[in-house]
């Protein structure tokens, strides 16, 4: 193999890898966790290779997604001002994968998600809930940015990208243990997806000229700043809402006790919000939200 094809091939890598979005599969990684400890906690249980299973698939399907939205979405990430958190992993706009390959890829990981998905439930046991939780996941992940819902498109993104990444993969990992969802479980996780909700609020307003350019029409390029504002203050101040009421019944005092702990953050993504171009304020505080349930169902397990 000579020196130029070696390096090509490295950059190929380099590329298909960064279009996956690892930083953000390391997300789904403690999500699933989150979910599936929860459900050890209620007294189920699973062992370490059904736990695999479980990941293997939602990891192949979330890079699926990330390439659908990298297809979708290269002229707009051709126009932006990228930030580690918004506008792409650049490996289509800056040409080191062509259009071609990410469609090819999507559609092959899509498959292979679904196959180690269905090898999971009837080898392994798995969880038929869990199952149908990974199917939505990959409708609607793909429906965010490609037709025929193209849902980041209309006004709807935001919404949809909350749900799957607030909700749905915490349920996915506690389905995977548990075989069935409740309401509760549910209910738990609705103040952590207003976070990711605001955290949606400022990556696409990072976006927001470029998106308003190729005719994208996110809640940042149709509602004025003002309104952007307060709808940011009032999805955060519903998650604190949603803790209180919640707290001890069904979330636990660790976890909001931790939640309050990040109000700060929260605080100060909103005073930057729409200030400035990078939402990283805002990603630091959902984030740091994130590790409160995580940390908050591993002192449930442990400290019951």
């Amino acid at each position: 193999m000579s020196t130029l094809t070696r390096s090509r091939m490295i950059k190929l890598i380099i590329g298909l890898w960064g279009m996956a979005r690892p930083s953000q599969l390391l997300a789904f990684i403690v999500l699933y966790l989150t979910g599936a400890i929860l459900a050890v906690k209620q007294g189920h249980s699973i062992t370490v290779v059904q736990g695999i299973a479980g990941l293997v698939p939602l990891l192949i399907a979330g890079a699926s997604i990330h390439y659908s939205n990298e297809y979708a979405d290269v002229e707009t990430d051709r126009l932006t001002q990228r930030t580690p958190f918004s506008g792409g992993s650049g490996m289509l706009a800056d040409g080191v994968i062509s259009r071609q390959m990410a469609c090819r890829g999507m559609w092959i990981l899509l498959l292979l998600s679904l196959l180690t998905a269905m090898i999971g439930l009837v080898v392994m046991q798995g969880s038929v809930i869990a199952f149908i939780l990974l199917c939505a996941g990959l409708f609607f992940g793909w429906m965010y940015s490609l037709p025929p819902l193209r849902l980041a498109w209309c006004g709807w993104g935001e919404l949809d990208n909350a749900l799957l990444g607030g909700l749905l993969l915490a349920l996915y990992g506690y389905a995977t243990v548990a075989h069935t969802i409740t309401l509760d479980v549910i209910l738990m996780f609705l103040p952590f997806t207003c976070m990711v909700f605001i955290n949606l609020l400022a990556t696409t307003f990072a976006d927001r000229d470029a998106d308003k350019a190729v005719g994208k029409h996110t809640l940042a390029t149709r509602l004025p700043v003002k309104t952007l504002r307060r709808l940011y203050a009032i999805v955060a101040l519903l998650s604190y809402g949603l803790m209180l009421i919640f707290a001890d019944s069904i979330v636990s005092v660790q976890i909001v006790i931790g939640a309050f702990l990040v109000s700060p953050l929260v605080i100060w993504g909103y005073t930057r919000y729409t200030l400035i171009h990078s939402p990283h304020p805002t990603v630091f505080a959902m984030i740091a939200m994130m590790l409160v349930y995580f940390v908050g169902v591993i002192m449930e397990l442990y400290f019951r």
